[in-house]
């Protein structure tokens, strides 16, 4: 099963706040394992969720969820082949709506 929308949590599962970070300067000096997000243009309110290093993705996903494996790639790409997306997948996960430039992204 796979979420329908981006993950836009500002807190871990266990309540304890994720670190905000609004200014590229920031963000450039971050090390390997920092953890912390921001949101598009700093607007909560955006449709595309909030962007997380990858330290901070792993802790962010609700309890029960958990960023896909490499595995758990290949069979949905393989789920897509087989449905008639070869060397397509991309477009079979592509929104429709919600995007500048035809609606498509």
């Amino acid at each position: 099963i796979w979420m329908a929308e981006n993950l836009r949590v500002t807190k871990y599962p266990d309540g304890t706040k994720i670190p905000n970070f609004t200014e590229c300067a920031d963000w450039q000096s971050l090390g390997e394992n920092a953890e912390c997000y921001c949101f598009f243009e700093n607007d909560s309110k955006n449709q595309y969720g909030a962007y997380y290093t990858y330290a901070a993705a792993i802790k962010a996903c609700p309890t029960g969820w958990h960023l896909p494996t490499n595995q758990e790639w290949d069979e949905l790409k393989i789920y897509l082949y087989n449905n008639g997306y070869n060397s397509l997948e991309g477009t079979a996960l592509k929104s429709t709506i919600g995007w500048g430039q035809s609606g498509n992204g």
